[in-house]
């Protein structure tokens, strides 16, 4: 079963995500456990609770520590985990790849 999380500080995000999220692993036939998380501190919580993820839909603007900040604590214990970043914001770009994510998009996401 593949683990993917999505974290985005706006709930309506999160929905549209997740909902995009099943339509696809259903349509390729893939078992996923999707968690949906509201900022970095929560994301960051469900990994300590529940462990590591395979993929991770990560906004970089969140309030509080954003994705990219997040994305640099996860990547303290797990290097092998496909962050995604999406943003409206490519001024992050250069910030973002050092956390070597595995891609970035543009939101909103079609």
């Amino acid at each position: 079963m593949l683990r993917i999380g999505i974290c985005d500080d706006i709930r309506e995000e999160v929905e549209k995500q997740e909902k995009q999220v099943r339509q696809i692993t259903y349509q390729i036939g893939i078992r996923a456990d999707i968690r949906k998380c509201y900022s970095g501190m929560d994301l960051l919580m469900e990994i300590e609770l529940s462990g590591q993820f395979d993929i991770i839909l990560l906004d970089i603007e969140l309030g509080g520590m954003n994705g990219i900040e997040t994305a640099r604590q996860i990547r303290e214990s797990d290097v092998n985990c496909n962050i995604i970043f999406i943003t409206s914001f490519e001024q992050y770009s250069k910030e973002a790849i050092s956390v070597h994510p595995f891609a970035f998009v543009d939101k909103p996401i079609t």
